[in-house]
């Protein structure tokens, strides 16, 4: 060996090309154990039963859209609680109780339901879990009706629910 040749390891170019396949497996060894930890949600396992629930829940939003019904949440973080007026075109009777659910747009998991008591000045009342910031779908319901809205948490301190627009209600853009 000459004096001027240096050893293997004495070479740049030899560890870069060494390196680049290391680092991908130390990525990949992070991307495997984040996997592992976190919760991804559950898959659904009869898409048939969903599909057909479909049509149920259309039937609930265009309810909700014949009635005009309309939410408006004021949201009290201090104390974790909602306060839901309620109107509607007709003047019908309101139950006494409602499901609201908070539903949050990545986690399942992490979703919770809140009974709604219609108190004597004829607002709802309900309390929620602590919650993790992010994007979050609320959904009001009965068994004839449903009305939808987003809440940015705990940025907002508002929410309007509405029934969905249906796409043949939709102007006709052709």
């Amino acid at each position: 060996m000459s004096s001027g040749a240096r050893k293997w390891y004495q070479q740049p170019l030899v560890w870069m090309i060494i390196a680049i396949p290391g680092s991908a497996v130390v990525v990949g060894i992070f991307m495997l154990q984040l996997a592992i930890r976190s919760d991804d949600g559950q898959v659904v396992d009869d898409y048939y039963k969903k599909g057909k629930a479909i049509n149920r829940v259309l039937k609930r939003d265009r309810e909700a859209a014949r009635l005009g019904l309309e939410g408006a949440i004021v949201i009290a973080i201090d104390d974790n609680s909602l306060h839901l007026t309620l109107t509607q075109k007709n003047q019908a009777p309101l139950p006494n109780l409602l499901g609201l659910k908070l539903l949050h747009a990545t986690r399942g998991s992490i979703d919770q339901e809140v009974s709604m008591v219609l108190t004597p000045k004829g607002i709802y009342r309900g309390f929620f879990s602590p919650m993790q910031p992010g994007r979050w779908y609320v959904q009001l319901e009965t068994e004839e009706w449903r009305i939808l809205g987003e809440w940015q948490y705990p940025q907002q301190t508002n929410v309007i629910l509405r029934p969905t627009p249906m796409v043949e209600d939709a102007p006709n853009t052709k």
